[in-house]
């Protein structure tokens, strides 16, 4: 799928700039995705995923280690593991969430990307400090000498096992979607075109609201995809990633974007649509086909 929408000359997508984010069992996907095919996807988010090589008994205690991850992403990465080299990535865990562990997801990344803790410079990072609707929490931050390669999100605003769109708005009770904390998809956004090794990144423009860092409001727009719902045997859930703000009731699991080089928006508020390089154009896949909403919410 993401090789037919590179040759699409009406998307003008950069290779450089495809990544792939989900949630839930549409993380596992994802984590899955980065490591077969690293070369394609130059991020990976991961929110409220189970382990790689977790079963689906294992989602709530994990049975595997960082080490048994590590080693077994690079294994799928085969002879293209050396574009892990050149992969940035982000783990999203909140307290209050008690379907699937998250331990070890960003410690596999730390471990791939540099051999462990020690090779990579640390540094902390507030929730509140990044957009959504009330953010909160503690992460932290890994770089090399390229620059930063991996953010662990530590979301204490009470979102469970939920893709946090920061809108601010409830999606329901029954719904996948959690309206308030961090804005998923805006920070995936702009964490991905800020810290790509494989452009050089992306400098925010000076004096906006919604850059990385920022709490100043929402953002005004991006170019939406679509998205999608799935099902996989590590547990179901949903996600919502291309809006900036997830709309009631949309939901999708495992979600690629992709960014190309489009003409200068005239959009006001968003760091991603003024810039006059790029828009980030979130394509949501279905990785595991649909599902009715009944369905997944009964399982879940």
């Amino acid at each position: 799928m993401v090789d037919q929408l590179l040759v699409d000359p009406r998307l003008a997508i950069d290779s450089d700039q495809v990544y792939v984010v989900g949630f839930s069992s549409g993380g596992g996907q994802a984590l899955v995705l980065g490591c077969v095919a690293p070369e394609v996807f130059a991020g990976v988010g991961a929110v409220a995923a189970p382990a790689l090589g977790t079963e689906s008994s294992e989602i709530a205690v994990v049975s595997t280690t960082a080490e048994q991850a590590a080693s077994t992403c690079v294994q799928l990465a085969g002879e293209n593991a050396t574009a892990l080299e050149t992969q940035a990535a982000f783990s999203f865990a909140d307290a209050s969430d008690f379907t699937v562990s998250t331990a070890v997801n960003a410690e596999m990344f730390e471990l791939v990307y540099a051999q462990g803790l020690r090779m990579l410079d640390a540094d902390s990072l507030d929730l509140a400090t990044l957009p959504g609707a009330a953010p909160a929490g503690a992460g932290m931050t890994y770089a090399d000498e390229a620059g930063v390669r991996l953010a662990q999100l530590d979301s204490t605003a009470g979102e469970g096992h939920a893709w946090p769109s920061g809108s601010g708005t409830s999606a329901g009770a029954l719904s996948s979607v959690h309206g308030g904390g961090l804005n998923m998809s805006q920070f995936a956004a702009e964490f991905f075109a800020t810290h790509n090794p494989r452009t050089g990144g992306w400098e925010p423009p000076t004096g906006g609201t919604d850059g990385p860092g920022d709490s100043g409001g929402e953002p005004t727009d991006t170019t939406t995809g679509g998205t999608g719902g799935g099902s996989s045997t590590t547990g179901a859930g949903s996600a919502t990633a291309g809006t900036t703000g997830a709309p009631e009731g949309s939901s999708g699991q495992g979600d690629v974007s992709a960014t190309g080089e489009p003409a200068a928006s005239e959009a006001s508020g968003c760091s991603i649509a003024a810039h006059n390089r790029m828009r980030v154009m979130m394509l949501g896949l279905l990785l595991l086909g649909l599902r009715r909403r009944g369905a997944r919410s009964l399982s879940v």
